[in-house]
């Protein structure tokens, strides 16, 4: 680093972080982490309301596609 320069900081939204500190969503079509809102901005793919599942055998939050728990293997109720 030079002297009399500040370290730069990244854009906001790269590296994960979101502009307004939204956390990003997976889209259920094409899987890429994007921004929450109706629509996938990769793909244009509806995003689903962010209904939480959890698991019944272990409690870990799990993909809303999930039929298995990848923590302990239970299958979804």
């Amino acid at each position: 680093m030079q002297p009399g320069h500040a370290p730069q900081q990244p854009a906001p939204g790269i590296g994960g972080a979101q502009p307004g500190g939204a956390a990003a969503v997976q889209c259920g079509k094409c899987g890429k982490s994007v921004a929450p809102g109706k629509f996938c901005a990769e793909c244009g793919a509806p995003i689903e309301a962010a209904a939480s599942k959890f698991c019944s055998g272990c409690g870990n939050k799990m993909p809303a596609s999930a039929k298995f728990c990848p923590g302990c293997g239970a299958g979804s109720a």
